[in-house]
């Protein structure tokens, strides 16, 4: 039983990942995260969080480093669609067009 158990949370957290995955990919700035904070697919709901900040990229050697970038740190919750607490929370970075 708790075999059987293991196995369906395990399929639950690859379907989240992959949801959460799915959200990350299918934008290229944080901007239309912003426009989108939340969805659903299929069996799940999403909602997202953006913590703007700034990152600063390392250069090769010889070579001026760039100007920080605004950045966006981005935090999916994957939960299922008919409620409850998040089966998973997926962390991931997307640049700003704009500073914000």
């Amino acid at each position: 039983g708790q075999s059987s158990r293991n196995a369906v949370t395990v399929q639950e957290r690859v379907e989240a990942a992959m949801v959460a995955r799915s959200v990350l990919a299918g934008v290229l700035y944080a901007e239309e995260l912003a426009n989108q904070s939340e969805g659903k697919a299929g069996a799940w709901r999403w909602r997202v969080q953006l913590q703007p900040s700034m990152a600063q990229w390392g250069a090769p050697p010889g070579r001026p480093s760039p100007q920080p970038q605004a950045v966006a740190r981005v935090t999916v919750d994957v939960m299922r669609a008919d409620g409850g607490e998040p089966v998973l929370v997926w962390t991931g970075w997307k640049p700003y067009r704009a500073a914000p």
